[in-house]
């Protein structure tokens, strides 16, 4: 036998002997109910799901732990909130003063309320 073709007959690597037994294989699955076969594709795919989940997982661990946040931050060049609050024009709430009403005003209130008709009462604001 060729020294180049010695390897695919040798049992302990698999080579044409493994095809045998993976053709087998497949004969014994087509054999098999469909729901049988059901359960098993759905098996292989969940387990190739959650092979390719480790690997993300893992990459993506390796890749969040490279990244520093100040190179990170310089990356993005995003401006920081605090330079945009001092850019901001600054809103300052006046401050209202109430004045105090005393019994006798309060009543010549709600005597003067009381003659005036409801019809008469307008909803829009006074200016």
């Amino acid at each position: 036998m060729p020294l180049i073709l010695r390897p695919y007959f040798n049992s302990k690597q698999g080579g044409l002997l493994g095809i045998f037994k993976m053709r087998n294989l497949l004969l014994k699955i087509q054999g098999l109910s469909e729901r049988e076969r059901k359960i098993i594709f759905w098996a292989i795919i969940v387990i190739l799901a959650l092979t390719l989940l480790t690997f993300y997982v893992k990459n993506a661990q390796k890749k969040l732990k490279g990244i520093e946040m100040g190179e990170f931050k310089e990356e993005l060049r995003l401006p920081s909130l605090e330079e945009e609050f001092k850019k901001l024009p600054k809103i300052e709430i006046p401050k209202i003063e109430i004045p105090e009403i005393d019994q006798e005003a309060l009543q010549e209130l709600e005597r003067v309320m009381e003659e005036i008709p409801a019809e008469d009462v307008s909803r829009e604001p006074i200016e």
